[in-house]
């Protein structure tokens, strides 16, 4: 779109000249760098898809999905030009550690007590999160293990089980 303007007589005269541009589509999109992460946990966040019109918004915010779900470092993208005058997105991901281990010991007025705690949020590269705990005293023994897998069998439903020792 182009504009041209002209003033006359303290007036602005505006013309607009707005073309029709050839469509562009998705021709393909690769992922690189997910060594861990499954294609497709990735592939879940994307709001534009090969043969789709290619739409700078959708592609942004796409990325910024995969940066929402914390298993990289680093996002990127690079739109390359394909011989058919279609994109080609290059999404480029830098993965980081997403589990943690946590153990524990002490010793009060109660006795002993002994903790130890595992959480995982990319499980096995699927983006199942876990998180269990356990511990263990000279009276009793208490714990929880916690599993979310926020899209159960590709149908966008969170699946929630948690179960636990009660008092």
């Amino acid at each position: 779109a182009t504009v041209n303007e002209t003033i006359v007589d303290n007036k602005v005269n505006m013309i607009f000249e707005v073309k029709e541009t050839e469509k562009v589509f998705v021709e393909r999109i690769n992922i690189f760098g997910n060594n861990v992460t499954e294609e497709k946990v990735i592939r879940n966040q994307l709001l534009v898809d090969e043969g789709d019109p290619y739409n700078e918004i959708l592609k942004t915010k796409s990325i910024n999905n995969i940066r929402s779900l914390n298993f990289s470092k680093t996002v990127k993208s690079d739109i390359v030009q394909s011989e058919n005058n279609n994109k080609i997105i290059n999404i480029t991901v830098e993965e980081k550690p997403t589990g943690e281990i946590v153990a524990g010991a002490g010793v009060g007025t109660e006795g002993s007590t002994i903790m130890f705690g595992i959480k995982e949020n990319n499980f096995l590269g699927k983006g199942i999160s876990l998180d269990s705990q356990l511990k263990l005293s000279e009276e009793d023994i208490k714990g929880n293990f916690t599993v979310l897998n926020p899209n159960f069998n590709n149908s966008d439903k969170s699946l929630y089980l948690n179960v636990q020792t009660l008092e």
